[in-house]
């Protein structure tokens, strides 16, 4: 997180990113990797806007509903 801090003011990019990433393992089945990336999306949530934070996560709920509605 101390890198993240040295960035400078491109979070939302970068928020977006890991939204992007999430969005791909949970596809690709990597529960484990979408735990550990989620945990540091939840760490930069003071830092970008609180919209920005709702349609991120919604993103994320909708495709792990979709890709794990199957699962038991």
């Amino acid at each position: 997180m101390q890198l993240e801090e040295e960035q400078g003011d491109e979070i939302e990019h970068r928020f977006k990113a890991i939204e992007y990433i999430i969005i791909l393992q949970v596809k690709l089945k990597q529960y484990e990797k979408v735990v550990v990336t989620y945990t540091k999306l939840l760490g930069m949530i003071s830092k970008v806007a609180r919209n920005d934070v709702s349609d991120a996560v919604n993103n994320i709920l909708d495709v792990v509903s979709r890709f794990m509605g199957d699962r038991p």
